[in-house]
């Protein structure tokens, strides 16, 4: 092991792949010119664990830009595209005794780019610091003030290097604490590109960039920082690669292609994680308001397989009747001139998306506590009921409201299509689903009296597929693989249970199926 090391170290060497700098003073200073300098007259900061703040719209880490690091010979990689080879994506630095590739695999793995999949964590938790990566994001860089840093007697070249976006602020430089002062003021006079590395530290221009992230890298005791990695916005960590690897530090799978591999590695697409991060404390951005579950004492199920109404034939059935592009957009699109090849194409990529087979019965089960929960808090309730007209009105009882912005309640919507359901299936019977639902009904009702009429129990019947039907289109929308027909290459979008229940917590239909506790903890927690 030993002896690879080394040869890999003199290949770098050889090849002259890396920037070789010291670090002496048991600490290290980094980010832009002003962080630097800024940070070399602050005491260093200890290992931080820093929490995100957010403000508005915008979330940031408070933290120094110094922090202790190993003492000894560093060495700094300049990361190149696969795809343009002459184009540096990233920099990355790390201790000499430290294997660069294996570090840098890590950093990547725990946090990369916020705008790759499965980029690990966005902001510092307790998660990333057992990994011994401290994360530093876009938002978390001191603001410049030009005259500030002024009247501290440096001055900045500030030019627009073929096309860069303010290159001198947007990328940042790594310096031994005890000579950061001295190398922002060896650096200020020059810009961005023309910056040399010192034997006490490196500059680490990427041309174009406009917002910056640095991941450190720390020992197993979390004390010392080892490591350093330096990208921006447009950094692809599918393309960049290592100096001595011929081919990217990440491979790139379509989202199909992930979300098959997830299945097979049993990864969670049930969204109720996905739920309960949208509405626990605090909201994700300050003023937003978040939609809780019902108490406890509300929720509703889950029922028994003797009470579902829908059987996986009939959700089917609602999801194959589901058509790729409706008859305004259809006539739109002839109105426009298109010819029957290109609707037919686009028809085709249109297409309703599949259920996964090993998530249908979730989907078929969840479906059905849905429109069962429903049932019990809405309709049962209201069985004195003998006519659908009466019904409707008191089933949606906002239906007449309107914003101050002009737009109609959802209940406006939900007696429309409860009084007059869109055309369904002919292959659906709907006499099998209202006999259930009445039969459901009748066991929740406990022997009082149901004055449901068979015209009523039909319009239910109806307004329950309905839903469904409407559930799936919408959940179809944010499928696995909509984004991209390109990538698909003919293949069926993904409908999972987290596309559901993202539906309902987004849209008019959480009003009434917000109830049932499968939604929110899933059967197996109920």
């Amino acid at each position: 092991m030993q002896y690879r090391d080394e040869v890999r170290l003199l290949i770098h060497f050889i090849m002259g792949q890396f920037i070789e700098f010291t670090v002496s003073s048991d600490a290290i200073c980094f980010g832009p010119m002003q962080d630097i300098e800024r940070a070399s007259g602050l005491p260093v900061q200890p290992p931080p664990s820093p929490r995100p703040h957010k403000s508005g719209t915008v979330a940031h880490h408070a933290l120094e830009h110094n922090v202790q690091a190993q003492n000894g010979k560093w060495h700094a990689y300049r990361l190149h595209s696969t795809k343009t080879p002459e184009r540096v994506d990233a920099w990355f630095a790390a201790h000499e005794l430290v294997d660069p590739l294996l570090e840098l695999r890590k950093l990547v793995r725990v946090a990369g780019s916020p705008y790759e999949y499965d980029c690990g964590h966005k902001f510092n938790c307790d998660a990333s610091r057992r990994e011994g990566v401290l994360l530093v994001n876009r938002y978390d860089w001191d603001p410049y003030k030009e005259d500030e840093f002024a009247t501290r007697g440096i001055s900045e070249i500030i030019e627009h290097e073929g096309g860069d976006f303010m290159p001198n602020r947007n990328t940042v430089g790594l310096v031994d604490y005890a000579y950061s002062a001295a190398q922002v003021r060896n650096w200020a006079g020059r810009s961005s590109s023309q910056r040399r590395a010192s034997k006490h530290g490196v500059w680490m221009h990427i041309p174009d960039s406009e917002y910056m992230w640095v991941r450190l890298g720390f020992n197993d005791g979390f004390t010392h920082a080892r490591s350093f990695l330096s990208f921006t916005q447009r950094t692809s960590f599918f393309e960049a690669r290592f100096p001595t690897e011929l081919g990217p530090l990440r491979i790139y799978e379509t989202e199909l292609e992930r979300v098959r591999r997830g299945l097979r590695e049993g990864r969670d697409y049930s969204g109720i994680a996905d739920l309960r991060e949208m509405y626990s404390p605090p909201p994700p951005f300050e003023g937003s308001a978040c939609n809780h579950p019902p108490g406890e004492a509300d929720l509703l199920g889950p029922y028994t397989g003797d009470d579902q109404i829908l059987t996986p034939g009939d959700i089917e059935t609602l999801r194959d009747s589901i058509p790729p592009i409706s008859a305004q957009v259809e006539e739109l699109l002839r109105a426009r001139g298109f010819d029957d090849a290109t609707i037919n194409r686009q028809s085709r990529e249109n297409a309703t998306g599949v259920f996964a087979a090993s998530l249908r019965e979730e989907i078929y089960d969840l479906m059905n506590e849905l429109m069962l929960s429903f049932l019990k808090r809405f309709v049962v309730p209201l069985r004195s009921h003998s006519s659908s007209s009466t019904l409707g009105s008191a089933l949606f009882p906002n239906s007449s409201q309107v914003s101050s912005f002009r737009r109609h309640h959802p209940d406006h919507y939900l007696l429309q299509s409860f009084m007059d359901t869109p055309t369904l299936s002919p292959a659906l019977n709907i006499e099998d689903i209202s006999a259930r639902v009445e039969a459901f009904i009748r066991r929740q009702a406990d022997g009082d009296t149901v004055a449901f009429s068979g015209e009523c129990l039909t319009r239910i019947a109806r307004f329950v597929a309905f839903v469904v039907m409407d559930l799936i289109r919408q959940a179809d929308q944010m499928s696995f693989g909509r984004g991209s027909s390109e990538e698909r290459r003919g293949e069926a979008c993904i409908i999972a249970p987290r596309h559901v229940r993202m539906v309902i917590y987004t849209s008019g239909f959480s009003d009434i199926l917000r109830y049932s506790r499968v939604l929110w903890q899933g059967r197996g927690a109920a």
